[in-house]
């Protein structure tokens, strides 16, 4: 049944405005849209990942890397704005935005190793940080969140502007 209403938001989400039809599907349904489908997967600009739902900043390209996988790929959030849960099914750990729980993609104890010093630059809450909700199979790689496309939109920063509607990280809530 939830095959079935998956294929129903794809098909209908065609023609609705968005650039991206697999968005409603991703986001509000948790499928994952196809690898190597998203112009983001290549995107090597400076800037920030918002979420493609309601806006909020989740990464940024200095902690994007290549992971090969066909799907946009980070070592850290960008101020620790997503939430996890371990799926019932494969058991992989889910992420979403934690303010308005779109589905973004999965977190994997397969990162890129950890540089020393990089430590100090991880979010508390993101998997190896002091306040994470739980531990990485390997302390000495960097989480890897692959992320859907589609989940984000990309926000190119430019040098000396000031992005409208982000708060620095010592003023957001």
């Amino acid at each position: 049944l939830l095959a079935a209403y998956a294929l129903f938001q794809i098909a209908f989400s065609f023609g609705t405005g968005t650039t991206t039809p697999f968005r409603p599907a991703v986001t509000k349904l948790g499928v994952t849209e196809p690898p190597f489908s998203s112009k983001l997967n290549d995107e090597s600009r400076a800037g920030d990942y918002l979420c493609s739902s309601c806006g909020v900043k989740l990464f940024d390209s200095s902690a994007k890397f290549d992971s090969g996988s066909g799907w946009p790929a980070f070592w850290r959030t960008d101020s620790g704005g997503v939430a996890y849960s371990k799926e019932l099914l494969g058991g992989r750990m889910e992420v979403t935005c934690q303010t308005c729980q779109a589905h973004l993609g999965h977190v994997f104890s397969d990162g890129p190793v950890v540089a020393i010093g990089d430590r100090d630059q991880l979010p508390a809450t993101d998997p190896g940080g002091p306040e994470a909700k739980f531990e990485l199979n390997d302390q000495s790689v960097h989480p890897r969140f692959c992320i859907n496309g589609c989940a984000l939109e990309f926000q190119e920063r430019v040098e000396g502007e000031e992005v409208l509607g982000t708060l620095p990280n010592s003023e957001r809530v």
